[in-house]
């Protein structure tokens, strides 16, 4: 059965047993990184990172926030403030990825 989407991310909120599916998807956008010398992507088998070039990641993030209830002015300065950087930050990180996939338009 799908497990629940998770929108505001909690530790521990969902937890999937070893036995309870042959493939379970995990997105986060921290996953590549170290945390006191370990690799999240080390408990899974592979790891996917979606390269998306940074004006639609921008569009995308944007969009987002103004369907979460921001106004598109707020969504942006936020973007602009917090966002980008971390997103300048994630990508150093797709070298860990076993595969990396080339994103395009909005339909993907």
């Amino acid at each position: 059965p799908p497990a629940p989407r998770v929108r505001e991310p909690v530790a521990g909120r969902v937890r999937v047993p070893r036995d309870a599916a042959d493939v379970v998807f995990v997105e986060g956008l921290f996953l590549l990184h170290a945390c006191d010398g370990r690799l999240a992507r080390d408990i899974f088998d592979v790891c996917l990172y979606v390269d998306v070039d940074d004006a639609e990641r921008r569009a995308r993030v944007v969009a987002r926030k103004v369907l979460g209830g921001r106004d598109r002015r707020d969504a942006e300065q936020h973007y602009e403030r917090v966002d980008a950087r971390n997103a300048r930050c994630i990508a150093r990180t797709k070298t860990r990825a076993d595969v990396v996939l080339e994103a395009g338009g909005a339909h993907n």
